[in-house]
């Protein structure tokens, strides 16, 4: 139901799902392999009840990197760096040379 949520607003705002293969994506899936073999083996429903709710999270970042970006941009690895990409983004034409190119140059490297 999550991942539903996430790929529609994806879709109602850049008219694509989103393929942002975060950290906390990647981890999730190693959770997720966990909770399984835990279900396989006939162990504790705990591994996979951490992996659901590490999905749930991950799915949330997802939602907030969606509703951070302007665009569409793949392989964006956490909320921070769509924070970072949103400010390079909003950099006015004259780019680095212009004294407010500079400052936001200078506020995304703080980032």
């Amino acid at each position: 139901m999550c991942y539903a949520i996430t790929a529609g607003y994806g879709l109602w705002k850049y008219g694509r799902v989103p393929s942002y293969h975060t950290q906390f994506a990647k981890w999730g899936n190693w959770l997720v392999l966990a909770g399984a073999i835990a279900l396989l083996l006939d162990w504790s429903l705990w591994p996979l009840r951490i992996a659901a709710v590490g999905g749930t999270l991950t799915n949330l970042e997802t939602i907030a990197i969606t509703y951070v970006l302007p665009t569409w941009n793949a392989d964006v690895l956490s909320l921070r760096e769509a924070q970072r990409i949103r400010v390079l983004k909003s950099v006015p034409p004259a780019g680095r040379h212009s004294a407010a190119g500079r400052a936001i140059y200078k506020f995304a490297d703080f980032l």
